[in-house]
């Protein structure tokens, strides 16, 4: 079974807007997914740590028949690949609102709801 789901992408760092098109790029190629659309790039303030650069934003649909625990993998491993390192080091608000090479979030898989 497939279902819809959305993913965003953001970056701030190095090539910003290279970045968030390879991360569309190799979502597209993993195994289970398929983007369906994709939103251009945009630019938006950073939020809560505000002391870097704007990142550069899209959005993507996808058709997926992951599951979505799979789906957040097939994400994680596509930051991995683009050079993102999780740094708890960093501190929680730096960490979570900081400058990073790239970002790949699940906004929404289907009708799912996980914490």
């Amino acid at each position: 079974m497939t279902v819809c789901a959305w993913i965003g992408f953001g970056a701030n760092r190095g090539d910003a807007a290279n970045a968030v098109t390879a991360a569309i790029e190799r979502i597209d190629r993993a195994r289970g997914v398929s983007v369906a659309a994709r939103s251009s790039l945009y630019r938006s303030a950073p939020l809560g740590f505000e002391e870097q650069d704007d990142f550069i934003n899209a959005a993507a649909r996808v058709v997926t028949a992951l599951e979505p625990l799979e789906l957040l993998d097939a994400a994680h491993a596509v930051e991995r690949e683009l050079g993102r390192r999780r740094d708890a080091a960093l501190g929680a608000a730096r960490a979570r609102w900081g400058p990073r090479v790239i970002d790949v979030d699940l906004l929404i898989v289907g009708a799912s709801i996980v914490n």
